[in-house]
């Protein structure tokens, strides 16, 4: 399992709120067609106005599927003017893994701990993003 996080800041150029929230709109169109359904699943995105947009993808996938996915997102985004000339796009991805000991443990601790994982992973990109701000 792998989380990417996708953080949509917008371009110097854009200003205007409303063409901001096209710009998270068409985002999300451009995420959820780069998906798999009933694999991957859209986490509710997260952000300020001044900082911008946080999008959160659980992929259900290993390293190398995760990064398959991150360069699908990159060219489908690349492709789409509306997002890639009002925003400045980063993407990276982080696998979730639980040790062998947790893996042994009942079904619901482990989801416990990989909700665990992703709350901290979430927490610290929105950290990162904020401190690379300005």
């Amino acid at each position: 399992m792998s989380l990417l996080t996708v953080k949509l800041a917008p371009a110097p150029v854009t200003s205007a709120i409303d063409a901001w929230a096209k710009t998270k709109k068409k985002t999300l169109e451009v995420l959820q067609r780069c998906m798999v359904p009933g694999k991957d699943v859209l986490l509710p995105s997260m952000g300020q106005p001044d900082l911008g947009e946080f999008f959160f993808v659980l992929a259900a996938a290993d390293t190398e599927g995760a990064n398959v996915l991150l360069k699908r997102i990159r060219e489908q985004v690349s492709c789409c003017a509306e997002v890639s000339t009002q925003s400045i796009l980063n993407i990276f991805t982080q696998p979730l893994r639980l040790s062998a000991l947790e893996r042994q443990c009942p079904l619901e601790q482990q989801v416990e701990k990989i909700a665990a994982l992703i709350a901290h992973t979430v927490t610290e990109a929105i950290k990162k993003g904020q401190s690379h701000h300005g």
